[in-house]
């Protein structure tokens, strides 16, 4: 066969400095193909990926920048996200549920609401945003079909609630719906779950670990991504006697959503599922996944009902600790679980708190003594959650530092 000499069909004089640049511009740096790429990618994959070079790791953040944008998010729902995220930041809201996993997942769920989780009394606040967003009060086969009737029962059922009596912490919950002003045809659902104590007890009692996802106002937490995200195994924390028939039915989902739900896992004292960790977890630890929002059109400090003596810089949920208990026996190598937590509510607090225990309460109200000469038997004094979320956060890293052994 006869030789063909290509040398003459390569110019002489190209620039290779210009094909290298083409090269960056068109194809290195080319987010549309980064996007499908990373698009496979779980995020522990692209997270780990970003460690290889500089490059790629401002090639990931980018694409997280992208992704991950909490107001597009929202756009579906509301008309001003920005808005709604400073109604969240007033009364201290949380997104959970199958709503945050979409968000992190990088998935959609079609047909899927959105789910709000309130403080005690202030569904009135969101409830009168969602209405001049366009929503309209959807009341479910036990409510009052005008909304005033339907809060003010919800109202007087919550002050004649005894703490000492828990039902899994959801006091009232209020359907709203419009239509999508991107396709008529669709109808938009924001579920709201009012709490009986704070919003974040409410998700620490879900049916299993891959809807224990939260957004705030200012961060969105994943509190078991590894197994939720790059695994898709769910821990259920329920046992089957205490769930109820939603749980057992939304177990069925996520099962039918590709998740494997797993009753027990194998655990003995020598041997841990790194995954669902046992030891002592806040919130924004090493073993969640934490997103900072972008902020941009929020303020940078948050003044709620009540008379705080300074406003709020943080949502209170980033005051949270708790921990998983497997509860073990000798004789057993396969166990349930529960998520270990405390309320806490204290006269200068406006609102309640959950932690592991009682030590971040200690060492907030002892710096609080020493910063403030702070007595806890003053009455009429002002409400004191910045300074105590503050000082938990304070406890929290050194915790993570090892300079207190537990929470």
């Amino acid at each position: 066969m006869a030789q063909v000499d290509l040398s003459n069909e390569v110019p002489m004089d190209l620039d290779s400095v210009s094909l290298h640049s083409v090269f960056l511009e068109k194809i290195v740096c080319n987010n549309i193909i980064h996007d499908v790429i990373i698009f496979y990618l779980t995020p522990l994959e692209f997270l780990r990926l970003s460690r290889t070079c500089k490059l790629v790791h401002s090639i990931v953040r980018s694409y997280i920048k992208r992704t991950f944008n909490i107001n597009r998010f929202l756009s579906r729902f509301f008309t001003d996200p920005v808005s709604f995220r400073a109604l969240q930041a007033r009364t201290g809201t949380l997104i959970s549920g199958s709503s945050a996993l979409q968000f992190f997942d990088r998935t959609f769920y079609p047909k899927s609401d959105l789910d709000l989780y309130l403080q005690p009394f202030a569904d009135r606040e969101v409830a009168e945003w969602l209405f001049l967003d366009g929503f309209k009060f959807v009341p479910n086969a036990t409510q009052p079909n005008d909304w005033e009737d339907a809060i003010e029962e919800a109202t007087t059922r919550l002050r004649n609630w005894n703490p000492m009596y828990p039902s899994r912490s959801i006091h009232a919950v209020f359907d709203f719906s419009k239509p999508s002003p991107h396709d008529p045809k669709v109808t938009l659902i924001v579920q709201c779950m009012v709490s009986q104590t704070t919003p974040i007890e409410i998700i620490m009692l879900f049916h299993s670990t891959c809807v224990m996802n939260v957004i705030s106002w200012e961060k969105a937490y994943s509190l078991y991504p590894v197994a939720t995200l790059h695994e898709r195994r769910s821990l259920i924390s329920v046992m089957d006697k205490d769930a109820s028939g939603g749980q057992a039915a939304a177990m069925v989902k996520y099962a039918e959503r590709g998740f494997e739900m797993l009753r027990h896992i194998i655990h003995r004292m020598d041997v841990v599922d790194p995954s669902f960790p046992t030891t002592p977890r806040f919130m924004g630890d090493g073993m969640c996944w934490t997103l900072p929002l972008d902020l941009g059109g929020l303020a940078k400090h948050w003044r709620v009902t009540g008379e705080l003596a300074t406003p709020l810089k943080h949502d209170p949920v980033s005051a949270t600790s708790w921990q998983l208990q497997y509860q073990f026996k000798k004789w057993l190598t396969q166990n349930f679980v529960k998520v270990e937590y405390t309320v806490i509510r204290r006269d200068y607090l406006h609102r309640a708190y959950l932690t592991l225990s009682d030590k971040p309460i200690d060492y907030a109200e002892q710096t609080l003594r020493r910063d403030m000469e702070f007595r806890r038997d003053l009455k009429g004094i002002q409400k004191l959650d910045y300074e105590f979320i503050k000082y938990c956060l304070e406890f929290y890293r050194l915790y993570a530092e090892r300079r207190v052994r537990r929470i």
